[in-house]
């Protein structure tokens, strides 16, 4: 596909393993910025260790969602090193079809979908070091997500959650039942658990979201983090003015 993945392979540290890992401390405080060009090789190591080398993202991918979206894309520095990254896009996530897959959400990778006006941020990708889990990466870049989306009065933040559990029950359960035995704890699925825990909440399956993921069937997850301190857009000015008018 020749573009990152929103999901980890066999092996891969997603961020419910960075949460859920605590073996240390890091000696320093982990320190989110937004990702410059010359981050690029050090991401592009991260998203290989984190996808067992399949489809990181190209130079032209990381420079279009840098340039499009700055704000959405960021790294996670610990004692000096680049520890994780993370990026997100603003979609007009009611323009799309009820299930819209993930090249459609972000342009192949590119964020060319990016929609300053849109009211949902899309939380793309997450990697992290797996020799510092514990260390706090993977929350760092969580929180990151929910001040962006608070600063700029979105209304909520959507992943599209792989299911990779659902290889071993495709043959007798749905991805619908499937989901709803994770979220009834009576499956680990440590992606989809960890969002929930964070607040999102389950909102249904996306199918085929992303074919190449053969584990999870090609379906995904969708779920959403409700922006608490969100204020509707208020009445345009003309509008004002004729409620001024009748008042007067």
């Amino acid at each position: 596909m020749g573009s990152i993945q929103l999901f980890p392979r066999r092996g891969a540290v997603t961020i419910a393993d960075v949460w859920r890992v605590a073996p240390g401390a890091p000696s320093g405080a982990i320190r989110v910025r937004p990702a410059r060009v010359e981050d690029y090789a050090a991401i592009r190591a991260l998203e290989r260790q984190a996808h067992l080398g399949a489809h990181a993202s190209t130079l032209r991918q990381f420079e279009s969602r840098r340039q499009v979206f700055p704000e959405g894309q960021w790294v996670a520095e610990c004692d000096g090193t680049i520890a994780g990254a993370g990026g997100s896009v603003i979609v007009a996530w009611e323009s799309y079809p009820a299930e819209p897959n993930w090249r459609a959400l972000t342009g192949d990778g590119t964020f060319l979908t990016h929609d300053p006006h849109g009211r949902t941020l899309f939380a793309f990708d997450a990697v992290a070091d797996f020799t510092r889990r514990g260390f706090g990466v993977a929350r760092a870049l969580h929180l990151a997500r929910r001040r962006l989306c608070r600063r700029l009065n979105l209304r909520r933040i959507a992943a599209a959650l792989p299911l990779p559990g659902y290889r071993a029950l495709r043959g007798s359960a749905s991805p619908e039942l499937y989901a709803k035995r994770v979220v009834w704890g009576e499956i680990e699925e440590p992606v989809m658990r960890f969002h929930l825990a964070q607040g999102f909440q389950y909102c249904g399956i996306l199918h085929g979201f992303l074919p190449e993921d053969e584990a999870s069937g090609g379906h995904a997850a969708l779920v959403a983090w409700l922006n608490p301190l969100y204020a509707p857009p208020g009445p345009s000015a003309s509008i004002a003015s004729q409620r001024a008018r009748k008042c007067a």
